[in-house]
């Protein structure tokens, strides 16, 4: 149920909806700000940095059944043990107090405020921010890893 808001009845409204959803619009935008920056990380690592070449292949008529399988249960498991490992920091060393989980605990977002940016040692914020990238790079691959499962099994 998206709706735009406009004028200032609709907005009287949003400021309603965001009240009774509990949400927070500055949290809410820089949860959405985090996200893409995440995306575009995770796209340049998948993506080559070398000169795109237009290869041409020609099949051979006798070629026949050549498949693999895309699904690897060894993979689901690896994924699935660093999310609990890093669930288990996140609880040993209370980082709630530093870092925010998200839908449905699969997204992380570290809680920086530039201007307060001078009173988080440096060592600290990098393990939090590294943190957030592990656990959201170990829930993004869990979850493809489970969609690739999900359509190999049809």
């Amino acid at each position: 149920m998206n709706k735009l808001y406009l004028n200032k009845k609709d907005l009287i409204a949003l400021n309603q909806e965001l009240k009774e959803r509990n949400i927070n619009l500055k949290e809410y935008a820089d949860l959405l700000a985090d996200q893409s920056k995440f995306r575009i990380r995770v796209t340049s690592i998948n993506l080559s940095t070398g000169a795109k070449k237009s290869l041409h292949y020609k099949i051979p008529d006798e070629l026949r059944n050549i498949n693999s399988k895309p699904y690897s249960p060894a993979i689901e498991q690896l994924a699935k043990n660093e999310i609990e490992t890093l669930m288990q920091d996140y609880k040993q060393f209370d980082l709630s107090v530093f870092i925010n989980l998200h839908q449905g605990k699969t997204y992380a977002l570290f809680k920086y405020e530039s201007d307060l940016e001078r009173y988080i040692e440096p060592k600290l914020r990098t393990y939090y921010e590294d943190w957030c990238f592990r656990f959201n790079y170990a829930n993004d691959a869990l979850k493809r890893i489970l969609e690739i499962k999900a359509e190999s099994e049809f």
